[in-house]
């Protein structure tokens, strides 16, 4: 998973005063790729938001619709692995260690939940390529003569461009109530950013394990 750069709407044909000069409206992006196993086919999605925030609990907002569809497939499901980028303002963060643990687990109702943090320079993946794929598309649309206006005008013609994606809206009120489960009290944990992998448990519910390393297998 990953944010993608937030995406500025724009028109067709706009006057030079709105080309050069206007405080254009921008897309919150969140792309994700959900890999099931052998027998599902990779699932692709992306988020979308006028709400700017890239915080921890935005992150739980933009993946809350996902979780919903990852159950449906797996209801069974036992062991979640997630896999992001190092951003300490993102994903690696005490706030994000805090709404896996106490939020996503009991939404997911899994037995293990495995979060995996790349290292920095880890180049280009498959989210980077999601987003890319969609801001080409809305690109090639505003060069059609359509008027990509506002988030859910930008949401329909997506959904109408690329049928192979799951494209989603996410209201402002969703970040809101993820915010009620976030807390300001928070210990710092030392040594956050040599953190690539924590793992949380349903028989240590109120543990966080942390690793230097990932492992797949431990």
């Amino acid at each position: 998973m990953d944010f993608s750069e937030n995406y500025v709407l724009k028109y067709a044909s706009e006057i030079q005063a709105s080309h050069f000069g206007a405080s254009k409206k921008q897309i919150s992006l969140h792309t994700s790729v959900v890999y099931y196993g052998e027998n599902i086919k990779p699932v692709l999605y992306c988020t979308l938001s006028n709400c700017l925030r890239h915080d921890s609990a935005a992150i739980c907002a933009h993946l809350n619709p996902l979780l919903g569809e990852i159950k449906n497939n797996v209801p069974n499901l036992k062991t979640i692995h997630f896999a992001s980028d190092e951003p300490s303002t993102q994903y690696r963060n005490k706030s994000m260690f805090y709404l896996a643990s106490s939020y996503l687990s009991k939404v997911l109702n899994v037995e293990n939940m495995f979060w995996h943090f790349s290292e920095a320079g880890h180049g280009k993946g498959a989210p980077d390529g999601v987003g890319g794929c969609l801001k080409r598309s809305a690109d090639g649309l505003v060069g059609r003569s359509t008027d990509l206006s506002s988030l859910e005008v930008l949401v329909i013609k997506l959904k109408e461009a690329c049928k192979g994606m799951n494209i989603l809206k996410i209201a402002d009120e969703e970040f809101l109530e993820i915010d009620k489960f976030a807390s300001n009290d928070l210990p710092s944990i030392k040594g956050t950013l040599k953190i690539h992998q924590i793992v949380w448990r349903y028989n240590d519910p109120l543990a966080i394990f942390v690793r230097r390393l990932s492992c797949l297998t431990c």
